[in-house]
């Protein structure tokens, strides 16, 4: 789609990833940063430092992408949604607090503005490619997920994880629990928190994700997808390598008999392969050419994500389980943290 018009509220890394784009396809581009950005954006870009002066002719044909500090989303998507913006590209974290989740549902309705929140995977053939290699090696449901590695935030990196975990074993969330520490040392800005630890949760399946980051290490990590006799490696670039232990146990076998996962049956990398696994982009969305209106349905689903990071954030200030039914503290609803 063509815009006439486009805000980036937030010009870092992501912001200016967005801005690169609108220059192909809207008219006019404004970029809203309250650093002074001369020499830093190019010359063909509007920069302002405020909400002021800003006046859309054509709501249907403006957008506005929110790519600011995470605890600043919701006092953001409220400027925007008052300005009459309709449309909207909403960076992770969603918000950085349960209550200040359930307000941005609230004026979606409110306002009825469409919002795309870009997670990664989720706009990439990631999860049709893995429903293929379900589908073609007759994998079944996966039952657990484990994401390890260095400094990658357990709130930056876990999001993504937390997404991919709800889309595969497509199932709810029931226990939450983690030890996490809140560390200084994110790139953005001394004052957000950088995650630490170990985080976990249940599905009412039985399938678990568990997330496990040190920020004492610089190794990136890697993620392990578990089926009953499948086991699945994707490293921090996208390549996926898939092994079986079927050449060695029989699927009829008591799960208590187990050997490794020595049988090769899939690598992304290999020229004999029908799919590429993507990787972790942030902006799948325009590399695929796809329309921003065919994205949107999903909003519910992101929502679901978001509540479940932060519930594992939440857990992980007490070290101590949560349940969803335990959402309806009022200091769980309203703990705020600085995360983005």
């Amino acid at each position: 789609m063509y815009w006439d018009f486009a805000l980036v509220v937030g010009y870092g890394s992501i912001g200016k990833r967005h801005a690169e784009q609108f220059v192909h396809n809207s008219h006019e581009v404004w970029i809203l940063d309250n650093r002074d950005l001369f020499g830093e954006a190019p010359s063909n870009f509007k920069t302002i430092k405020t909400f002021e002066g800003i006046k859309i002719k054509n709501p249907a044909r403006s957008i506005a992408v929110v790519a600011n500090w995470g605890p600043d989303h919701l006092e953001t998507l409220i400027k925007l949604a008052n300005l009459g913006f309709k449309n909207l590209i909403l960076e992770k974290p969603i918000t950085t607090s349960i209550v200040n989740l359930v307000r941005v549902k609230e004026l979606k309705l409110e306002f009825e503005i469409n919002i795309l929140v870009n997670q990664g995977w989720n706009y990439s053939e990631f999860y049709n490619q893995i429903s293929d290699l379900q589908r073609q090696f007759q994998l079944g449901l996966p039952v657990a997920i484990w994401s390890v590695g260095g400094a990658r935030c357990l709130s930056t990196t876990g999001s993504h994880i937390v997404h991919l975990a709800n889309r595969l074993f497509d199932s709810r969330a029931s226990e939450y629990s983690s030890s996490l520490e809140f560390g200084t040392i994110n790139p953005r800005s001394s004052l957000l928190d950088y995650v630490e630890g170990v985080a976990s949760i249940r599905y009412e399946s039985g399938a678990r994700l568990g997330l496990n980051f040190t920020n004492l290490s610089s190794i990136e990590g890697s993620t392990f997808i578990y089926w009953r006799n499948h086991l699945a490696e994707i490293d921090a670039t996208g390549h996926f390598r898939l092994k079986s232990n079927l050449n060695s146990v029989s699927p009829v076998e008591k799960i208590t008999k187990y050997s490794p996962a020595s049988q090769f049956l899939f690598d992304s990398r290999s020229q004999e392969t029908r799919v590429q696994i993507d990787n972790m982009q942030s902006t799948h969305f325009y590399s695929r050419n796809l329309e921003y209106f065919d994205l949107i349905s999903d909003f519910t689903n992101h929502i679901q994500s978001a509540f479940d990071l932060l519930m594992l954030m939440n857990s992980g200030v007490e070290n101590k389980t949560l349940y969803p039914a335990d959402a309806n503290k009022a200091e769980i609803l309203k703990r705020n943290f600085m995360i983005s």
